[in-house]
């Protein structure tokens, strides 16, 4: 599977194997000073140019530091914050143009399950009334059809029907993980955006989660944007991954080209901090270590925004913006020396994927 980032000029007709699109995003935020009668203080590149698609039935795996833009952008795919410019297309629809009408009916079809299950759901209603409330807000069914769709999500995420009358404090955390996955499921939606979803869950539920999340998409025939940090998470359910660095993707490829061989040194940080199972393998595995500060968004570093953390920066990283651009037909890289620094040593073992 390719995923194919095109800026906006080079865009071509979808086909029918691409779900969503995501074109040239640009995203600034303006900052305002507590005092001094909030005058303005300065932008923070949110996101600057961020291209992607997602493909029918496949999961697009989106890693980076905290406070990379990688819940923005998930955010402006909802429409629940809108971007400075760029295009998302949807099913072929430029859906940056919807009015009002028209997202509702988009709402059914894009759903997301959020980072905290614990502030995800509303602690004064029943959960049979969370997950029945978008068949109340789109006017679906009547009231015992409604009560038995409820039932019914509550099998398909392995929870007991009979939990719907039980409060949200009743519950784990990876249970209200499963209660906002059912409800993400209720309108039958063709892409879930996941943000985060097993971050705040203990290492066994975590696996219960991603199983459940596969077997779901399976049967759904689902697609996924899966936001994380953890990539060792992004390896088993990503069939490609783009990785972002401070409002920008860097590098993306297919999820085991990427752990087998990292072009841009950010990634290759990235995946050398993955723990090894192996004690043996953990002995020859080597950590790289960035220096230095993540930059600020506020005022972002001229040329390759990695340059300032970059072990083999030179002058021309720090003047030119590095392009993104191919090195094997499924791998795309913004480095200026993507094809001469390959590192294939930190090749991760990939097995039980």
């Amino acid at each position: 599977m390719l995923l194919v980032i095109l800026p906006e000029r080079e865009r071509v007709k979808s086909d029918m194997s691409e779900l969503l699109e995501v074109n040239e995003i640009v995203k600034y935020f303006l900052m305002r000073r507590k005092y001094i009668f909030r005058r303005k203080a300065g932008l923070t590149h949110a996101l600057d140019g961020v291209s992607f698609s997602v493909e029918r039935g496949k999961t697009l795996g989106l890693v980076g530091e905290s406070g990379c833009g990688k819940s923005t952008i998930a955010r402006i795919i909802l429409r629940l914050i809108e971007p400075d410019s760029g295009s998302i297309y949807f099913e072929g629809e430029n859906i940056l143009k919807y009015r009002h009408s028209e997202l509702k009916n988009l709402r059914r079809q894009i759903q997301i399950v959020f980072q905290n299950p614990y502030a995800s759901l509303n602690p004064r209603m029943k959960i049979g009334e969370i997950i029945s409330e978008p068949f109340i807000i789109h006017k679906i069914g009547k009231k015992e059809e409604r009560k038995k769709k409820v039932n019914e999500l509550l099998e398909t995420v392995g929870l007991d029907p009979d939990s719907s009358k039980d409060y949200p404090d009743q519950f784990s955390g990876g249970q209200r993980q499963r209660i906002g996955l059912a409800r993400a499921l209720a309108l039958n939606p063709k892409l879930i955006i996941c943000d985060e979803p097993v971050s705040a869950l203990d290492v066994s539920v975590q696996a219960q989660i991603i199983n459940l999340l596969e077997d779901i998409q399976k049967r759904f025939k689902l697609s996924y944007l899966f936001i994380a940090h953890d990539l060792s998470v992004v390896r088993h359910i990503s069939d490609s991954v783009a990785v972002m660095y401070l409002g920008q993707i860097v590098e993306f490829a297919e999820t085991l080209e990427l752990f087998k061989s990292p072009h841009h040194p950010y990634t290759q940080a990235l995946l050398s901090a993955v723990p090894v199972p192996d004690p043996k393998k953990a002995v020859e595995h080597k950590r790289i270590v960035l220096k230095g500060d993540i930059p600020s968004p506020v005022n972002p570093p001229y040329g390759c925004r990695f340059n300032t953390r970059c072990p083999i920066a030179e002058d021309i990283c720090r003047q030119v913006k590095p392009e993104f651009k191919k090195v094997n037909p499924k791998h795309f890289v913004a480095c200026h020396f993507a094809k001469e620094n390959p590192i294939k040593s930190i090749s991760l073992s990939l097995e039980g994927r």
